[in-house]
């Protein structure tokens, strides 16, 4: 009982040698009250007793107040089951009875806790199923309550509550992850949707003011339906949608009106129409000029500007009124413009028209006067009858009137003479046709020069010439020789006639097959958009077009290889069949180089960036999602090769400097890493060098150099560099190894430092025990003395106390008072202090001292550690102790050497 109150004290088999001490003894002290209640129940079947009250918390309580033993008490007390019982034993035994009462409150506040715990749970587990299926779910309040369960204890809660709430918990994250990934997607559609409109809207007015072409706007429409089309559920926006269709309706009012103005500022201005004859037209004339007025009036685009439907933005509708306004005011001022020049150019033509004719008749009434004295009467002839047609005109004829008719007379006079010098050309004319002809049907050994088909129709078509200006000369001849010539010259024509027809043969050939290249041009479909919005693919219609421009021109030039009569309609009917296709592949290929324009823009934008220092990272992403859009549109419809070829060079010169900036950080990040690397290096080898310091110290050094090098390097630890990642674990634990090795080199000099304190100690008592026993001849105070001296200093309480002993000089002044206590009685309480085994016999008197000690330790309330201060006082007066027997001085062998053991902790405390 009083071995389990006072457990400070505990030695082996306290009750046993508790009650041999006091049979053996038989002066045991008078019993506690408690002692006495025990041994009035020992007799008393307790046991049973208690196991009939089981369940009755007023009969165990009843049971817990009676004399019982104390383990009958703490079982009455265990087995109470009610908050209430147990509550009213804890306050009963309060005052006389603290184990019991300890008990009974350890098991009333498990309870209490037990009850509030699963009353807290049962109120954590309510709060989380109200938060479940809460549209606003607020992550502060999941937390809180999650810290809540925390606080409780699990080994209250019940395994069904702890799955529960674990479930709930569950699902409230599921619930919290899935509203904030909603309100992300609604935050992401908002501000795109936000971003699209203000883009549509900017696209709008910059349109609308001619800032930028109709692409951009078609562009930024395109992106305006995508975000209108594809909201997240859940989203409360339908403002920014109503702003969005309405800027999109105000998109398709401004694209028809920005159509118009594209065509009317593209096109140049109408010119008038060109005034009439005079004349008086029919009827069907008049309503064909009525019909193509109208179809002039409904194609007018003035006419078609007022039939456009109104624009809600007054700033939108005010600029493009605006800008089609300034078109018809330059329109009228060139069409004023243009009649005016017409009528000064009416007037100055019918001038310069008599003027021209006047200079006119003159020339040609010179011409004639020359031909006339060369002897050309044909050509006097024609100039005449150009004199009477200018006449005719209106020429001003009365200054020229005398050379007129002395022209005309000389000109009958000489028109007489040249019948009879025409006769002899034609004659010549016929030998030479006719030798012309003989040559052409003569063999290979014909002596005269062969000709080519082109220099024999040329000399063909001369003689005709020469003949026809004979007749004009001379005029007309027999008919007989007129045959002759006409002969010769058919039959020396054939060749010529035969490789004309091939040559026309060879045409049909080659219309035939630009017919054919026409109809199969002509045949091929144009493509039609794609239901999801992809883009057409124009590489059929392209590469046909470019296959029919090539097999055109491998047929040659039109001019020489197709026939004339068909040229005309041939080249039109090609024109439009080019048309057909170019047009649209044209304007697609504008789409196209818009688009590609963009992705420069784009990419130009991620260059300055870069050079600012974006993150890399996202510009190469970047720049590789731009590099794929590029190829995607270059695979769908390529540009002309100029066009491609420039657009290409510009877009990658922008990609090139995006990733030359990302070079150059990267080459600064790699000087940082070095630089950083060759800190951590340096910081790993001052570590290196502080370890090896620290494994270099001796352990038979002293312990201030050692605590003085341990302190220097932790310090010089503490301030040095980071090491290198890899080598850092490895310092890490290599200095922690040095440290205590230095560390148990100091505690092992300290130890030591001790042990040769305890031998000087013993070595001392030696010392004085043999002085004490009889003096020896070769002991003088002066050896004793530098004996005494040789030795380790001891500490001052304990060398107070053997130097009277040794009769020690000063020892009277540091002499301790005596202590009156018999020998055997300080030895007892030392050796009770520190746990050592006493002589046979002595237990009695080691049980008393110790009922004594426990007795006065409850009486005077001291602190634990007094007794340790008594018994090293104890000690320190068997150290001044003279005569003891040899059991005496064993006993005190023996505490010596447990000190030896015990460490250096005892001195320091004396």
């Amino acid at each position: 009982m009083l071995d389990w109150i006072f457990k400070k004290n505990r030695v082996p088999d306290a009750a046993a040698a508790w009650q041999e001490g006091a049979a053996s003894a038989g002066q045991a002290r008078a019993e506690s009250s408690a002692d006495s209640r025990v041994k009035a129940g020992a007799d008393v079947d307790w046991p049973a007793r208690l196991q009939a009250a089981r369940g009755d918390d007023a009969a165990l309580l009843t049971l817990a107040r009676q004399r019982v033993p104390l383990q009958a008490r703490l079982a009455a007390v265990e087995a109470l089951t009610t908050e209430a019982g147990l509550k009213l034993a804890e306050r009963e035994f309060r005052d006389h009875d603290r184990r019991v009462h300890r008990v009974a409150k350890q098991r009333y506040g498990a309870l209490v806790a037990q009850r509030e715990g699963a009353a807290q749970a049962v109120r954590l587990i309510g709060a989380a199923k109200a938060l479940v299926g809460e549209p606003l779910l607020a992550a502060n309040r999941v937390v809180e309550l999650d810290r809540a369960w925390q606080a409780l204890d699990p080994a209250l809660l019940d395994a069904t509550q702890l799955a529960e709430f674990t479930a709930l918990v569950s699902q409230l994250t599921t619930q919290m992850r899935e509203n904030a990934d909603g309100e992300r997607a609604a935050k992401r559609w908002l501000t795109q949707a936000r971003q699209s409109l203000d883009g549509l809207r900017a696209a709008s007015a910059a349109a609308a003011a001619g800032a930028q072409p109709r692409a951009h706007l078609a562009v930024a429409a395109a992106q305006a339906q995508l975000a209108l089309h594809a909201p997240p559920a859940g989203v409360a926006g339908e403002t920014l949608r109503a702003a969005i269709e309405l800027a999109l309706r105000q998109a398709a009012l401004l694209d028809a009106r920005l159509a118009i103005l594209d065509e009317v500022l593209q096109a140049p201005v109408a010119a008038d129409a060109p005034p009439g004859d005079g004349t008086v037209p029919n009827a069907a004339a008049v309503g064909a000029d009525a019909a193509a007025a109208d179809l002039a009036a409904a194609s007018d685009p003035a006419v078609r500007w007022r039939q456009l439907m109104p624009l809600d933005d007054a700033a939108l509708g005010l600029a493009t009124d605006r800008r089609f306004e300034q078109w018809l005011a330059q329109r009228e001022q060139a069409q004023q413009a243009r009649r005016a020049h017409r009528r000064e150019q009416t007037r100055d033509a019918r001038s310069a028209t008599r003027n021209a004719r006047t200079e006119s008749l003159a020339t040609v009434l010179a011409r004639a006067e020359a031909a006339l004295a060369a002897g050309h009467v044909a050509e006097v002839h024609r100039h005449l009858v150009e004199v009477d047609e200018l006449m005719h005109d209106g020429a001003a004829v009365d200054a020229l009137r005398g050379r007129i008719d002395r022209l005309q007379a000389e000109y009958a006079q000489l028109k007489g003479w040249q019948h009879w010098a025409g006769g002899r050309a034609r004659d010549d004319l016929v030998l030479q046709a006719e030798a012309l002809a003989a040559a052409t049907g003569a063999g290979h050994d014909s002596l005269i020069v062969k000709l080519s088909i082109k220099q024999q129709a040329e000399v063909i078509g001369d003689m005709r010439a020469r003949w026809k200006e004979l007749d004009r000369l001379g005029g007309a001849t027999s008919r007989a020789l007129w045959h002759r010539f006409d002969v010769a010259l058919k039959a020396a024509y054939e060749p010529v006639a035969a490789n004309l027809a091939a040559q026309r043969a060879a045409r049909e050939q080659n219309l035939l097959a630009r017919q054919q290249l026409v109809e199969a041009l002509e045949a091929i479909a144009l493509p039609e958009a794609v239901a999801d919005g992809a883009a057409p693919d124009w590489h059929g219609p392209a590469g046909a077009l470019h296959h029919f421009q090539t097999e055109w021109r491998k047929l040659g030039p039109i001019e020489h290889t197709v026939p004339h009569r068909d040229r005309a309609a041939l080249v039109e009917r090609m024109n439009a069949a080019v048309e057909c296709i170019d047009g649209p592949l044209r304007a697609a290929r504008q789409a196209a180089q818009d688009l590609r324009q963009t992705l420069i823009a784009r990419a130009r934008a991620l260059a300055d960036e870069a050079g600012k220092g974006a993150r890399d990272r996202d510009s190469v992403v970047a720049v590789r999602e731009l590099q794929a859009a590029w190829q995607q549109q270059a695979r769908a419809l390529p540009l002309l090769r100029a066009v491609e070829s420039a657009l290409w060079s510009e877009f990658k010169s922008a990609t090139d400097a995006i990733f030359s900036a990302r070079d150059a950080a990267i080459s600064a990040r790699d000087a940082a890493i070095s630089a950083r690397d060759a800190e951590f290096k340096a910081g790993g080898v001052e570590r290196a060098a502080l370890i090896g310091r620290l494994e270099t110290l001796a352990a038979d050094a002293t312990p201030a150099e050692l605590k003085r090098a341990l302190a220097e390097v932790e310090a010089q630890w503490q301030r040095c560099g980071a090491a290198p990642r890899n080598d850092a674990t490895a310092l890490e634990s290599r200095f922690l190894a040095a440290r205590d090795t230095v560390r148990r080199h100091i505690a092992g000099s300290g130890q030591r430092k001790w042990q040769t304190v305890c031998d000087a100690l013993a070595a001392k008592l030696a010392l004085c025990e043999s002085l004490e026993h009889g003096p020896d001849m070769g002991m003088t105070p002066e050896t004793v003395a530098a004996s005494w001296s040789a030795l380790t200093a001891l500490p001052p309480a304990w060398d107070d106390a053997l130097r009277p002993r040794a009769a020690m000089p000063g020892s009277a002044a540091h002499a301790t008072p005596a202590s009156t206590t018999a020998t055997d009685a300080l030895l007892l309480q030392v050796e009770l202090a520190w746990n050592l085994e006493s002589p046979q016999g002595l237990e009695a008197a080691r049980l008393a001292l110790k009922v004594q000690a426990m007795k006065q330790t409850l009486e005077s309330r001291r602190a634990a550690g007094g007794a340790k201060s008594t018994a090293d006082e104890c000690f320190v007066a068997l150290l001044g102790r003279t005569g003891l027997d040899a059991l005496q001085r064993e006993r005190l062998g023996k505490v010596v050497a447990a000190m030896r053991q015990r460490g250096h902790g005892t001195p320091e405390r004396t």
